[in-house]
């Protein structure tokens, strides 16, 4: 027996019929053998109201002879069931097995045996709720994701589970945004997966600019603008447009400026090739004209290389 089933917290049970190890049983009634409570199970019926599911542990039961069962309610439990990780599922009418998509259960691995999972009874809820236990989501494709376990709304009763998926749908193109430890709510769609249904967006989209202080600051779906299939801001200032300004610089993407420690020009009509200091009244050092009569009254840009942005405030 693993370590894992070792750990479990085990009800007796006697069975209608016989059963199958890891199989999915109803409960139908309690009886009490030797002072002990004892269950009585058979196979899913969906009686109305809905039985009780408890899963029978790793050994076959004869009818009528006595097992031990488990609720799957603080530890996983290894359970026959099509579902694979990350996905629900439930009893289903005639069946030993948990099927995927039905509620009841959440599926967080592989289980021990061919045909299981390990399992974990979900509260009674129309949301579950989860901790994100890393930083950050993965981009897949446009599934974006998070993993999580389960707890209880206010973050508590965290559940010693193997973390989940629980996908993060795009709104408007916005990038998800979930931080470690950030406690989410999630419904079942209905393939059975678990999808995000509380706010974890802040708003940004696909084409928007930020600046951060470090590489390491880069989020998943976001790119450094060093021109690898992106916009190229290498080495380049990013400047505020100008619209309706004296000086063309109003459209996104103008760039400008100059680089490198090379002549640069000054203006009113000074011959290529002169040595200019002292220029109105100012101390400058010496600069060498690179072009020949610059038009009066105009001045070379003489500023770092730069690139126009459109610079945005988010204020509410």
């Amino acid at each position: 027996m693993s370590q894992e089933l070792a750990k479990l917290a085990w009800i007796p049970f006697i069975p209608a019929v016989d059963v199958a190890p890891f199989a999915a049983m109803e409960v139908t009634g309690t009886t009490t053998i030797r002072g002990r409570l004892t269950l009585s199970t058979q196979k899913f019926t969906a009686a109305s109201p809905p039985r009780l599911v408890v899963v029978n542990g790793p050994y076959a039961v004869a009818a009528a002879d006595a097992g031990v069962c488990s609720m799957a309610a603080e530890r996983p439990v290894a359970a026959l069931t099509d579902a694979t990780a990350g996905q629900m599922c439930g009893p289903a009418v005639g069946s030993w097995s948990l099927t995927a998509g039905a509620p009841g259960f959440l599926c967080v691995g592989t289980g021990p045996a061919a045909n299981t999972g390990w399992v974990i009874r979900l509260p009674a809820a129309d949301v579950y709720w989860f901790i994100a236990d890393a930083t950050g989501w993965v981009a897949n494709g446009g599934d974006n994701y998070v993993k999580g376990k389960l707890c209880d709304r206010d973050g508590s009763n965290e559940r010693t589970m193997t973390a989940v998926n629980i996908y993060l749908p795009r709104i408007d193109d916005c990038d998800p945004v979930v931080f470690e430890d950030q406690v989410i709510g999630a419904r079942v769609a209905d393939d059975g997966v678990l999808v995000c249904v509380t706010a974890y967006t802040d708003g940004s989209k696909i084409g928007d600019y930020r600046m951060v202080q470090a590489a390491g600051n880069i989020r998943p779906g976001w790119r450094e603008c060093d021109g690898g299939a992106t916009e190229d801001f290498s080495g380049l200032f990013p400047k505020a447009r100008n619209a309706g300004g004296d000086i063309d610089e109003d459209d996104a993407g103008d760039t400008g400026g100059v680089s490198g420690t090379g002549a640069v020009n000054v203006f009113d009509n000074v011959a290529a090739g002169t040595n200019v200091t002292n220029l109105d009244n100012t101390d400058f050092e010496t600069a060498t004209v690179r072009e020949a009569n610059v038009a009066a009254g105009n001045e070379d840009d003489t500023r770092p290389p730069w690139k126009v942005v459109i610079m945005i405030e988010r204020f509410e």
